[in-house]
This record gives structure tokens, C-alpha cells and sequence, in this order.
């Protein structure tokens, strides 16, 4: 998703060559109501600019490679869980937690794939702080 303000932004995907050069001359797709809601849903490089003049060559541009097994539509795969004996990190008794508050969860160690949608989303969050 890509917030930005209308009338003084919009977000143009480009080919990598007219990336590279910020021209905006034939975009492959151009959105111009915010907030623009981009589903990426093929693997590859995907590129995008703001389309303003001058502003690509500010530096308001993104590529995004989407890479992964996963398909278009299902869900991330679920993290995996600590293997049996794992022990969840214990509390430090000198050191109360405040009333009523939980301990965080134990952090796992283990990798867990993501689907392209869940990739897709979190590169599109972070995509949305350039504009």
C-alpha cells in the first residue's frame, strides 16, 4: 500500500529500464488515488516511482524483488515451534514485572518460509514510507 498525498504524488510501475532512468513516458500501470493498494502477485522485480516531475530523480523510487515458494492467495506458513527440551527463557527474580503485565513470548530460533502474500504485504508497508 502506498500513502501519499493527492494531487502532489502518484505511483507509476515501471520496466527496469525506465526505472533506471526515471522515465515515466509508458508506465505499466499508474495510480493516482491514495492510498494505492498495489498486489503483487508474480516473483521478479517489480519497480516503482513517483511519476511528479522531479521527484523520481529525488529519489522516490522502489524496487521490490518478490521472491518464494508460495502462491498468490495462501496464507504465510505458520512459525514453527521450538523443539521438545526447549525451555522458554525464564524471569529474573531480583527483577519484578510490573502488575498485571506478561512476560513477552519466548522468541523461536527456528526459519519459518512466508508465503508471497505475506512478503508481498510487508514490502508494500515498507514501500509506503518512501512516499
Amino acid at each position: 500500500m502506498f500513502n501519499y498525498q493527492s494531487n502532489a504524488h502518484n505511483v507509476e510501475e515501471l520496466t527496469k529500464e525506465n526505472y533506471d532512468s526515471c522515465n515515466s513516458t509508458s508506465p505499466l500501470a499508474v495510480y493516482t488515488t491514495p492510498p494505492a493498494r498495489v498486489t503483487l502477485n508474480k516473483t521478479g522485480p517489480h519497480y516503482f516511482i513517483c511519476g511528479v516531475t522531479g521527484h523520481c530523480q529525488g529519489g522516490q523510487k522502489l524496487a521490490i524483488n518478490v521472491t518464494g515458494t508460495g502462491s498468490s492467495g495462501t496464507s504465510p506458513s505458520p512459525v514453527a515451534t521450538p523443539p521438545s527440551g526447549t525451555t522458554s527463557p525464564s524471569t529474573n527474580p531480583s527483577t519484578p514485572s510490573p502488575s498485571g503485565s506478561l512476560a513477552p513470548p519466548p522468541q523461536n530460533s527456528g526459519a519459518a518460509s512466508l508465503g508471497l502474500v505475506g512478503v508481498s504485504a510487508t514490502l508494500l508497508s515498507i514501500a509506503a514510507a518512501f512516499f
